[in-house]
């Protein structure tokens, strides 16, 4: 794989694992649940990386999901599945993206209390503008905002895991041991495990992206 490849996937896998992952703990209600729900999610997304990566050598035309939808069940599905894609699931996903960003970036100014609801969807709709009009300008420009944003994912993935390490390091890993490490800090609940899954699965999202353009890849099959 080439590194463009590897740097496309990193991406699109980054875009979502610092912005939702919280959420799988918070409602996962202990430790030892999110970890499983982790895991399972986890081994979900590898099988269905997989079952794309077979897919993207089978099918080698651009274009992901409608490619194949396309190819398989014929034109109207894949029709049907573009334009759901359009016009239901990517703008949601991205909605959910930049809200996210938003919360982080105005967090730290409220910190007694939430952001307002209106400031939230304010700078995540400047947010996407913005990316949108980077995207349309110029493809050198918009490759360069995407290196600096990805560079900074790693940052901060790295800093995380340093002060991880650093916790455990203190002496601070009583959720950890085996013994605590299913004691729920508030009460077991059927929807909220549920939604800890949903929100493990988003995280893990950006798998299949790759296969959008493997049309464009020097060697697919490498």
């Amino acid at each position: 794989m080439t590194p463009a490849a590897v740097k496309l996937s990193a991406q699109t896998r980054l875009s979502r694992d610092l912005r939702q992952s919280e959420g799988v703990l918070e409602n996962a209600s202990s430790v030892g649940v999110a970890l499983v729900v982790w895991i399972i999610t986890g081994i979900i997304t590898a099988i269905g990386a997989l079952c794309y990566a077979e897919l993207g050598v089978t099918i080698p035309k651009s274009g992901g999901d409608y490619s194949y939808v396309k190819d398989i069940f014929g034109g109207l599905a894949g029709f049907l599945r573009l334009w759901i894609a359009v016009l239901v699931i990517y703008p949601t996903n991205q909605a959910v993206i930049a809200l996210t960003f938003s919360n982080y970036v105005l967090q730290p100014l409220f910190p007694t209390c939430f952001p307002p609801e209106n400031g939230l969807r304010l700078l995540a709709g400047v947010c996407l503008l913005l990316l949108t009009w980077v995207n349309c300008s110029s493809v050198r420009w918009a490759t360069r905002v995407q290196d600096i944003f990805t560079a900074g994912k790693l940052l901060a993935l790295g800093l995380i895991i340093i002060m991880g390490i650093v916790q455990i390091c203190k002496g601070e890993y009583y959720w950890l041991e085996p013994a605590n490490a299913f004691e729920p800090f508030q009460d077991y609940d059927v929807g909220l495990i549920a939604l800890a899954f949903l929100q493990g699965s988003f995280a893990y999202g950006g798998w299949n992206f790759l296969n959008y353009v493997t049309e464009e890849l020097v060697d697919p099959y490498v």
